[in-house]
């Protein structure tokens, strides 16, 4: 299989690593990253692979664009880019065209799903293509499997923890920080990016939820998603404590209602939503009077590239 990687930040270059240290066949023709890239009309070796991931791409980088990895006869994307959830661009563009040319896409980055979940997947349809993207939700943790074996049940609601940011920021806080400081924290640690607000804000947990929620069939977006700001009080935060209970940011999809939020609130000590911190997260279903309970790891890096390749493995099954 002809693959192009589009991205080449850390999850990039740790799926990159995978491809060499798994001894993995597919033919890597392009790399792409938001400056340029680089194309080979053949296969690229492990060493040059093993080149970039050392000294990036640019040294040796192109003028190039989407037309050049789409004739260059790839047959699938795999994709790790920043979100863009204001616009959706240009990431929606982007899966369009792939999708449209007959492309399949492996992906980690949730813009496009989070926005236009149905047209993307019937884009894939009519260009007898596939997506994959088990990565965007908990990747270290089969949360889209779990989701996708409740198809036809009768889902009442889905409540989880999805946002490894703000478990950091909230148990920080619970150990004495204040709010400040525990978010100058996790962006000197790599948790959080220099404007953390798409974490904080719910923008990451919301898109995680609409996607939940799609893969049962609600067909929304992130924009029916009310997110509310990371305001929470810091003695709230330790009084939760005290009282047996943790705040934390909950994402809750109504599945009868169709409504959607994503929330500060107290939770009680005992549930699994409660239990998570740091790269840990957690998800309760409601089904009927019955709960479907899942709680593992979601990132760093190396743990989404592995679902990539794992999801690249099922789309060329899935092909062949």
């Amino acid at each position: 299989m002809r693959i192009s990687l589009i991205g080449f930040g850390n999850v990039g270059r740790d799926f990159a690593k995978l491809l060499i240290r798994r001894g993995v066949d597919d033919c890597v023709v392009a790399i792409m990253a938001s400056k340029g890239g680089v194309l080979r009309r053949d296969c690229m070796k492990a060493r040059d692979l093993s080149r970039y991931i050392e000294n990036g791409i640019y040294g040796e980088s192109m003028d190039m664009g989407l037309d050049d990895i789409i004739d260059a006869g790839i047959d699938a994307a795999i994709i790790s880019i920043p979100p863009s959830y204001d616009t959706g661009e240009p990431n929606l563009s982007m899966y369009r065209k792939l999708l449209s040319s007959g492309v399949s896409v492996v992906t980690s980055d949730k813009t496009g799903l989070a926005l236009d979940f149905a047209g993307l997947m019937a884009a894939a349809v009519k260009g007898d293509a596939n997506i994959e993207y088990r990565a965007t939700v908990m990747a270290g943790t089969p949360a889209i499997d779990l989701v996708r074996g409740l198809w036809g049940r009768e889902v009442n609601s889905i409540k989880a923890t999805l946002n490894a940011t703000t478990n950091f920021v909230l148990t920080k806080i619970e150990e004495g920080l204040s709010r400040k400081d525990a978010v100058e924290l996790a962006i000197r640690e790599k948790l959080a990016e220099p404007d953390p607000r798409i974490d904080l804000d719910g923008w990451d947990a919301g898109a995680k939820l609409v996607i939940l929620a799609n893969q049962l069939g609600l067909n929304a977006t992130l924009r029916d998603v009310k997110l509310s700001r990371f305001d929470a009080d810091d003695e709230r935060i330790r009084q939760a404590i005290k009282a047996g209970r943790r705040v934390k940011q909950v994402a809750v999809a109504d599945m009868d209602s169709r409504e959607m939020a994503v929330t500060l609130m107290e939770v009680d000590a005992s549930s699994p939503l409660a239990s998570v911190s740091g790269n840990y997260n957690a998800i309760e279903i409601r089904i009927g009077g019955d709960t479907v309970s899942l709680r593992g790891p979601a990132g760093p890096s190396a743990r989404t590239a592995e679902v990539m390749l794992a999801d690249l493995l099922r789309l060329k099954r899935a092909i062949h």
